[in-house]
């Protein structure tokens, strides 16, 4: 018995979620994020608090500015972190199709050039 209290203490410092969601899984809410797709984990009007910080980000983006955040809960801050990742590849993704639209553009215009000299 003892050794698996250890093997359980060695697993809670190896993930530093773990103790706030066992406390999570506790709560009878718990059970419905199963229902949820995996793609509303980001999804900003699920949660009031995420539509604010997605607007507060978008106006300093705007603005140039930067923002410092604190927050209590690691859990908190991590699900924050995975969010701006998200955010990170969403824009990425977006500026690639951009590109990629350009240069199709370019491309287009430069054809339609030549075939007018012609």
């Amino acid at each position: 018995p003892t050794n698996e209290s250890t093997d359980d203490d060695d697993d809670r410092k190896e993930n530093p979620d773990e103790p706030w969601l066992n406390d999570m899984r506790e709560q009878f809410w718990f059970p419905f994020l199963d229902m949820l797709p995996d793609e509303s984990e980001f999804d900003t009007y699920l949660g009031g608090k995420i539509v604010l910080l997605k607007a507060i980000l978008d106006k300093c983006a705007e603005i140039g500015d930067k923002i410092l955040l604190f927050s209590r809960s690691l859990y908190a801050l991590n699900y924050i972190e995975r969010f701006l990742y998200y955010l990170q590849k969403q824009n990425e993704e977006e500026y690639r199709k951009e590109c990629e639209s350009r240069r199709q553009l370019r491309q287009m215009l430069a054809s339609n050039g030549t075939h007018d000299d012609n």
